[in-house]
């Protein structure tokens, strides 16, 4: 089980093909929460006006990391520059690449990403602020989110069966900043499941307090056809084998384990079952009614925008 050590650090040095930004210097009390964002030509304004509409914004450190975008998206930043905590633009090597140096940068208690295209709900910094509150000494804060359907809760005890077992890493992930630096950055040799071998490690390795939010305390929305859809279920099965084989595990009993998940994929087809036996269907009325604020809310987003063409 490999650990990618790091260390923190305040700010990249200038070098040719770097651009920056943002308002870090002028601030001197550290924020809770450090939540970073990265772009590539994506629909970066949404992510960042519902940041910038949140009660607690002030609890609130957001970072950019954009991947050397079109020219338009560098005015976006510089009209946001304000609303922006810190922001670099230059090509990287991908996601896991940009998440990394987004986490670098972090100065929250907590650490979060937040995909470009993603929002927070109207009311997540209250959900945060309250999470991390109600008990000392957490490692991480787990919210819903609302992706195709609601997704919630945590269940790091099915870890030996299943990858996914929480509801998104952006927007409804927290890891605490000791505990990021205990099990170190996303491996980047796994192009669609850096995030699931993170939070593997952490459940292998370490002992940790976490938290979830209920199931109507949503934190972020979700474009459904995001990062992770890209790659297909062969893809993510392979990259799980990799991860459980270098995590220890024996290749027997993982071999077995792929071996069975393909068959479920497959009777799936005939049941229509996605396999996925922690999930809820039915919505209560409370969280009905906090689906339809956050597709409120983010219509409201929609209206605000200013760059709709870039």
């Amino acid at each position: 089980m490999q650990k990618i050590n790091f260390n923190y650090i305040n700010s990249y040095s200038n070098k040719k093909g770097l651009l920056t930004g943002g308002t870090r210097k002028k601030k001197k009390k550290r924020p809770l929460f450090s939540i970073i964002t990265v772009n590539l030509n994506d629909d970066l304004e949404s992510t960042i006006l519902s940041i910038k509409c949140q009660k607690y914004r002030n609890l609130i450190e957001h970072i950019i990391i954009d991947g050397g975008s079109r020219k338009g998206y560098l005015r976006l930043l510089r009209h946001y520059n304000s609303n922006i905590d810190y922001w670099i633009s230059e090509k990287d090597n991908g996601i896991w690449d940009a998440s990394n140096k987004g986490i670098k940068l972090a100065k929250g208690k907590f650490i979060g990403l937040l995909d470009s295209g993603d929002i927070l709900s109207h009311n997540a910094s209250e959900i945060l602020k309250k999470m991390q509150n109600s008990k000392a000494k957490l490692d991480c804060l787990v919210g819903s989110v609302m992706r195709e359907r609601l997704l919630s809760g945590f269940y790091p005890q099915k870890i030996s069966t299943h990858l996914n077992i929480f509801p998104s890493n952006s927007g409804g992930f927290f890891l605490s900043k000791k505990m990021q630096k205990k099990i170190g950055l996303f491996d980047e040799k796994y192009r669609c499941s850096a995030d699931y071998d993170l939070v593997y490690k952490m459940i292998k390795s370490q002992k940790f307090n976490y938290v979830c939010s209920k199931k109507s305390e949503i934190l972020s929305k979700k474009n459904p056809e995001g990062f992770s859809s890209e790659y297909g279920f062969l893809n993510h099965l392979n990259e799980e084998f990799k991860i459980r084989v270098n995590g220890g595990e024996s290749i027997i009993y993982v071999s077995l384990l792929i071996a069975f998940k393909v068959f479920n994929k497959l009777l799936s087809f005939l049941i229509k079952f996605d396999g996925n036996k922690f999930v809820k269907y039915k919505y209560k009325n409370i969280e009905i009614l906090e689906i339809k604020k956050l597709n409120k809310f983010y219509e409201h987003i929609q209206k605000k925008k200013k760059f709709s063409k870039i």
